[in-house]
């Protein structure tokens, strides 16, 4: 928070970007295994920890914003989980020998006010103002 208090904080960050350009990105990067790790680790932890906290066991998982792909699936069956909820997606289900957890697909946000229920409004009324916001 500081940095960004500062006046020049805008030219200083220009600069190392620009100087990170001009080096080919020399930082240190994952590599491909490093990165499987790290995802691997972060969904058995995060299951782990839920389930001291809750007191049992934790099956399902939902990935954050809707985005899912073939390797989280993947890992998210070898951490042990049951069913998986995601946005719409061309269906995990078994794919080169590989079962998969069941994938439940979630509404966003905006259709929960489509459900039935007093002074919900309607799905037509829900994808014109999505269409508004979008035009």
């Amino acid at each position: 928070r500081d940095f960004f208090k500062k006046p020049t904080w805008r030219a200083e960050l220009r600069q190392l970007a620009e100087k990170y350009c001009r080096t080919g990105g020399a930082g240190d990067y994952e590599t491909e295994q490093e990165m499987r790790q790290a995802m691997s680790e972060e969904l058995s932890f995060s299951k782990r920890k839920l389930a001291e906290r809750l007191g049992k066991e934790v099956a399902h998982f939902c990935f954050p914003w809707f985005a899912a792909c073939e390797q989280s699936m993947h890992m998210a069956c070898e951490a042990g989980y049951r069913s998986v909820h995601l946005g719409a997606s061309d269906g995990f289900r078994r794919r080169q020998g590989v079962a998969y957890p069941l994938a439940v697909h979630r509404l966003q946000e905006e259709y929960l006010m489509a459900l039935p229920g007093a002074g919900r409004r309607s799905l037509a009324a829900v994808l014109l103002a999505k269409a508004r916001r979008r035009g």
